[in-house]
């Protein structure tokens, strides 16, 4: 699977259709599969850094929209809106505090694979002046916007919390969210959304923790060793193996693999077939765990 995975992102940074600022925006195979393989591989992970948070924040009687919302043109006048931000700065920094916190128990088989992101992104922008910056909003366009903030956006969907959050629940994560996601990609709020820039001094006192977090992701030391085929194997307690279809989620990723190797078939020349022949072989041929 980390062949496979470095294989297709690969294709798609070195595609002639893609720039540095679109890079890993779209749904495309590259994405799906890096979704469904954090998804596979991190649940135990996502639940220890966000599942207690999360659900501190859905009990709270605080927690309505009133208190935390900061668009002026969405509060009843004489609401205190410079409050409000006061009390969504203290909801972010427990769950951004749990993401940054959170390097032990992060499966070590993400680290290899953000490494070799890291390093095809590198390999194909090294002259860009921005590459710095580019290397880290890869690496966060995965683990940060596609594996942490959905589940801060859907917590029920990732079995963070047993019952629907309500509508003012949602408007209150969904804040937390874009605060989260703009500190991901190292970027100020602006006049898109004016009513957030009051987070921008806040954003900034955060980046260089931000970076440390994803260099650390991106980071594969010697004492891991060699990438082993059981450092392939899904990071579930036992707990977590009975209440979970894993057969059924590998099921989806063998799809989404299925659907890359049908296009690569049939999309790239003669050069490219050796290296088809040993994605399904090591995909299809051999056990995927």
């Amino acid at each position: 699977v980390v062949f496979y995975l470095d294989s297709i992102t690969n294709l798609e940074i070195n595609s002639s259709r893609t720039e540095p600022d679109t890079l890993f925006r779209g749904n495309t195979l590259a994405s799906k599969s890096l979704d469904w393989f954090m998804r596979i591989l991190g649940t135990q992970y996502l639940k220890s850094t966000l599942g207690q948070v999360i659900n501190e924040i859905i009990n709270s009687k605080e927690v309505k929209n009133t208190n935390y919302e900061v668009d002026p043109s969405r509060v009843a006048e004489g609401v205190d809106v410079k409050a409000n931000m006061d009390n969504l700065v203290v909801l972010v920094e427990k769950l951004l505090g749990g993401i940054l916190n959170s390097k032990k128990g992060m499966p070590p088989v993400f680290r290899v694979v953000f490494k070799n992101l890291v390093r095809r992104v590198d390999d194909k922008w090294a002259s860009l002046e921005t590459r710095n910056e580019l290397v880290y909003r890869s690496v966060a366009a995965f683990l940060i916007l596609r594996f942490f903030n959905p589940a801060i956006l859907s917590p029920k969907l990732y079995d963070l919390v047993t019952t629907q959050i309500n509508s003012d629940q949602g408007r209150v994560l969904k804040l937390c969210a874009k605060v989260i996601q703009n500190c991901s990609n190292l970027v100020e709020f602006g006049e898109k959304e004016k009513y957030m820039v009051v987070f921008n001094d806040f954003l900034r006192g955060k980046w260089d923790m931000m970076k440390k977090f994803l260099d650390f992701a991106s980071f594969v030391p010697s004492s891991l060793g060699y990438m082993s085929r059981k450092m392939n194997a899904t990071c579930l307690t036992e707990e977590e193996e009975s209440k979970m279809n894993v057969q059924k989620e590998i099921g989806l990723l063998r799809e989404t693999i299925g659907d890359f190797l049908r296009v690569f078939s049939t999309k790239y020349s003669a050069d490219d077939e050796e290296l088809y022949k040993q994605l399904k072989q090591s995909l299809f041929e051999d056990d995927l765990d």
